[in-house]
């Protein structure tokens, strides 16, 4: 009974009785957020409901979000001071008939377009320094330069130690004898490791890799353990860089290198690269009973995240985890989770209902510990596999209606 009571809750909880807030991106930080003079983010909304927090608010807020992108380098985080009391919500809900999009990306704008590849020199942006390895076309993820450019590719042979080089069949690498620097992506029964290439020597065929491929700890990752001939693709050389919609980036000289696909131009596409790797926090203590309550996101597009993968190479467990490099002598510590999208943990009583989450270079939704009652409702849609795992330590009682759809699979 107390359950279905908190539903209606959330039905009601954009009440005629709530005090109102907008936010727009033609806003500023100075606005007092009335609809004619709108606040410029969500955080400047979360940061003025503070404030009228430690004045002693005891009313339910509704912040309406206007239409269009808001662009984030870090992400949004709401913490137990952002609960007005046991019973009132804050609600952030797009403008009705309109879809505030939250990005974590920087748009590319300046190409150099001499011939079939357009090129940008990156270096004076944001996304300088940045390994990024997601690249969206109107907000689609394009693929890095590879090979073969669909399917993979078979190990001839283990190295010695099976983990840090395999031989390969001469015709498959063909011509390609030097691919220093590129990614080789080991494709394991149920997981992925994603290792530097140190160096080819191809009058062996033998690929070195510069770390290891698999978890250390388990023998199951080893290369072959679960047959002698495991699949594998390597990825951003530019040397395989030969179709269109595929890119490139010179991680060294900061040059970004996209090879458009038919019909698109500078002037009709947009390619963003991802900046932050988390758009949305909620951030409670609950080892000191320190809850993010009736905080309620209804509406929102998610977009434009991506991971650049630890330099010592990722190797994946499962259920969201992967290997701490350099290992640690405690194995349980040895394991960290792929950041998401969005975050929550030590909450109760929130909810995310109706809202988007196009394809990402991280994981979608991580529910940690310390929930209660947490609502997910309605429609995500990806445009790529990820894993089931990327919604992490859902109690299945707690868990209602998202539509994850079936290939959500690892």
């Amino acid at each position: 009974m107390g359950f279905c009571l908190w539903l209606t809750c959330c039905a009601m909880m954009a009440r005629s009785d709530s005090l109102e807030l907008y936010v727009a991106t033609n806003g500023l930080f100075t606005n007092p957020g009335t609809q004619a003079e709108p606040l410029v983010s969500i955080a400047e909304a979360r940061d003025h409901i503070r404030g009228l927090i430690d004045q002693g608010l005891d009313q339910d807020i509704t912040v309406l979000v206007r239409g269009g992108t808001y662009e984030l380098d870090e992400p949004i985080l709401f913490t137990p001071s952002d609960s007005i009391s046991q019973t009132n919500h804050v609600t952030y809900l797009a403008y009705p008939g309109e879809e505030p999009i939250l990005s974590g990306g920087e748009q590319i704008v300046s190409w150099q377009t001499n011939s079939l590849l357009w090129t940008s020199d990156i270096s004076e942006t944001r996304l300088a320094g940045l390994a990024f390895r997601e690249l969206f076309v109107n907000d689609e993820r394009r693929p890095r330069a590879r090979t073969p450019n669909e399917g993979y590719f078979r190990v001839l042979e283990a190295g010695a130690d099976k983990r840090t080089s395999l031989s390969y069949y001469a015709t498959d690498l063909i011509p390609h004898t030097n691919l220093a620097g590129a990614e080789l992506v080991y494709m394991h029964e149920w997981s992925t490791s994603r290792v530097t290439v140190d160096t080819m020597d191809p009058a062996s065929n033998i690929i070195f890799l510069s770390s290891p491929v698999g978890a250390s700890y388990s023998p199951l990752t080893e290369i072959g353990y679960f047959g002698p001939h495991t699949r594998y693709y390597i990825e951003n050389h530019v040397d395989l860089l030969d179709s269109p919609g595929e890119w490139y980036l010179d991680v060294n000289n900061e040059v970004l290198t996209y090879w458009p696909m038919v019909g698109e131009t500078v002037e009709n596409v947009t390619i963003v690269a991802p900046l932050a790797t988390s758009l949305v926090v909620f951030a409670g203590s609950p080892e000191v009973d320190e809850y993010v309550r009736n905080i309620h996101l209804k509406g929102f597009t998610f977009s434009h995240c991506g991971w650049p993968i630890p330099s010592l190479g990722y190797a994946a467990y499962q259920a969201g985890t992967h290997e701490i490099r350099p290992l640690k002598q405690d194995r349980d510590i040895c394991r960290d989770r792929i950041p998401c999208a969005l975050t929550i943990h030590g909450s109760e009583q929130c909810s995310i209902s109706s809202c988007r989450f196009l394809p990402l270079g991280c994981g979608d939704i991580d529910v940690r510990q310390g929930y209660r009652s947490i609502l997910l409702a309605g429609q995500a849609q990806h445009g790529r596999k990820v894993s089931k795992s990327c919604v992490c330590k859902l109690d299945k009682r707690r868990w209602f209606g998202m539509d994850i759809p079936d290939q959500r699979c690892c």
